[in-house]
């Protein structure tokens, strides 16, 4: 996961996995684990990154593909 600098041990930062998976702020994170809410806010940043690189991973959508499966009015906005 976050491999940089972090003054966050693992066990804070597994504590943030829970608020993040139910939707929780950062703001609303950093005070029930009692650290800074920028830091849970880049925290939260490299969490949505990685969760996107394995999706495409898992499921490489084209953008083709992905035009197929919008409405006709919003293919004809994009094009």
């Amino acid at each position: 996961m976050y491999t940089g600098k972090s003054r966050l041990d693992r066990a804070g930062r597994l504590r943030l996995l829970e608020p993040f998976a139910l939707g929780t702020t950062a703001r609303a994170a950093a005070e029930l684990v009692g650290v800074n809410r920028n830091m849970v806010s880049r925290y939260y940043l490299a969490l949505r990154q990685i969760i996107a690189e394995e999706m495409e991973k898992a499921v490489p959508w084209h953008s083709a593909q992905v035009l197929l499966l919008l409405p006709q009015g919003m293919r004809a906005a994009l094009q």
